[in-house]
């Protein structure tokens, strides 16, 4: 099935009323209280899950929320991811530089699972890119959600 990723910046005191909303309310909240980031990732949801769990194989590059972990949790089900980005995550742009990754040796496991080699060095260099621009610009007070539902659950 295909996922959708979607970014939205939030302001960090609206959060707690994004929690209370759930996985299964989260896009919905968001859109009313938050903002859609500007992004240029074009690629099925899934494609950003797997490179972030490659930074983590890899790298050990964790996009998971350090000062949120209880809200992250919650905003989670078997269904949907949602990472917290935060200010904290600014401590990893030196190692997110696009012209630093290896865009080929990402994309081998997103080959392993079927996606054409072209298309899986493009998804792979589009989300290190992704992941670095949104980081690098998210404003003092806010948190960039990043969230991934199956497309039929949006």
């Amino acid at each position: 099935m295909s996922s959708v990723a979607t970014l939205h910046l939030l302001r960090t005191p609206d959060l707690p009323i994004v929690v209370a909303a759930g996985p299964s309310g989260l896009l919905a909240m968001l859109r009313d209280i938050g903002a859609e980031a500007d992004d240029e990732y074009f690629w099925p949801g899934e494609h950003l899950l797997f490179v972030i769990q490659q930074l983590w194989n890899r790298d050990q590059v964790s996009f998971f929320s350090s000062l949120y972990p209880q809200e992250e949790r919650a905003l989670n089900d078997d269904a949907r991811v949602t990472f917290l980005i935060g200010e904290e995550h600014r401590e990893l742009l030196p190692r997110l530089q696009p012209s630093l990754q290896d865009s080929s040796e990402l994309a081998k496991g997103l080959v392993a699972r079927g996606v054409r080699s072209a298309e899986a060095r493009l998804a792979a260099r589009d989300a290190v890119t992704l992941l670095c621009e949104q980081i690098a610009a998210l404003p003092p007070g806010c948190l960039l959600v990043l969230h991934v539902a199956p497309t039929d659950m949006l």
